[in-house]
């Protein structure tokens, strides 16, 4: 029972990441008149972050649960450690290479939602 708590804990930042790059994704699609940041296309971004945080997921479960046997030396928990702490590394890159797309792209308003028509808030 330990040992299933220990990885979930560990591997459970996946998600809440997995739902920012499809976040990402639907904002450049909505709010970019071309649905795209530089010359890459809104549906290529979200499947390339989620790809690569699946890998990222593979290789930290993968360590986390080599890590919680309880039939190893010390040397392969430190080793199986060292791999789930790659995961991470590899994590913590897709996430700093999505916030500088994040914060270098500038939207600008698309075409469809200039045309809707403007309404008064308050009644006169």
């Amino acid at each position: 029972l330990y040992a299933t708590w220990f990885v979930l804990i560990l591997v459970a930042p996946i998600l809440t990441n997995a739902f920012v790059y499809m976040a990402f994704s639907r904002m450049v699609n909505s709010l970019n008149s071309k649905a795209q940041i530089f010359g890459i296309k809104s549906r290529w971004l979200s499947t390339v972050f989620l790809c690569l945080d699946l890998l990222a997921f593979v290789v930290q479960l993968y360590g986390a649960i080599q890590a919680s046997k309880s039939d190893i030396s010390d040397d392969q928990a430190l080793n199986s450690l060292h791999v789930y702490m790659g995961g991470v590394g590899l994590q913590l890159a897709v996430i700093f290479i999505s916030l500088h797309l994040h914060l270098s792209s500038t939207f600008t308003v698309a075409p469809c939602l200039a045309t809707f028509p403007q309404h008064k808030l308050v009644h006169e």
